[in-house]
């Protein structure tokens, strides 16, 4: 009988999107009707949006005079079970998309319960007129516990009249 003992190298897991299909609530302003929000569902659909003007996957938010901030809560997959994340990435349009999108200001929250939030990180736009797109990345050293991420999305009155999300994950 002769035995043959193989190695086979083990390589760490690709990180995983616990936000990806999840349900999710725009809190404060709803969806410009000419950029709509289709069943609740694109913000955790997993597609990015790279800047087109056009792309229905755009959710578009329209920011008024005296309101300019919404909040996006995203119960992260069942509801029940609890996350260690470290990473938040929000795809949101920037100014090179012109015709008034705005890139936006970015605080991003956890939490357990869905009523206390503790700050996970914050993303101050660019405003780089040469991209139409950004990938507003927030991450933490240790990875922190939660069942839902809640970001808050800012832009002063001076600046743009249309926000515009593509896709909200959670590492």
């Amino acid at each position: 009988v002769k035995w043959t003992l193989a190695f086979e190298e083990v390589k760490p897991d690709a990180p995983v999107n616990v936000a990806l299909g999840s349900k999710y609530e725009i809190v404060g302003l709803a969806p410009s009707p000419d950029y709509p929000d289709t069943d609740n569902k694109e913000l955790t659909d997993g597609a990015r949006v790279n800047g087109k003007y056009n792309d229905s996957g755009w959710v578009g938010v329209l920011l008024t005079g005296a309101v300019r901030e919404f909040d996006v809560i995203v119960t992260l997959g069942d509801g029940e079970t609890v996350y260690d994340i470290d990473k938040i990435i929000v795809n949101a349009g920037a100014k090179g998309a012109t015709c008034g999108v705005t890139e936006p200001n970015l605080k991003s929250f956890y939490s357990i319960d869905g009523e206390e939030w503790t700050e996970f990180g914050t993303y101050t736009a660019t405003d780089n007129a040469d991209v139409m797109s950004v990938n507003a990345t927030m991450e933490v050293a240790t990875p922190v516990a939660a069942k839902y991420i809640k970001v808050n999305v800012t832009r002063p009155k001076e600046i743009g009249n249309l926000m515009w999300l593509g896709e909200i994950e959670a590492y």
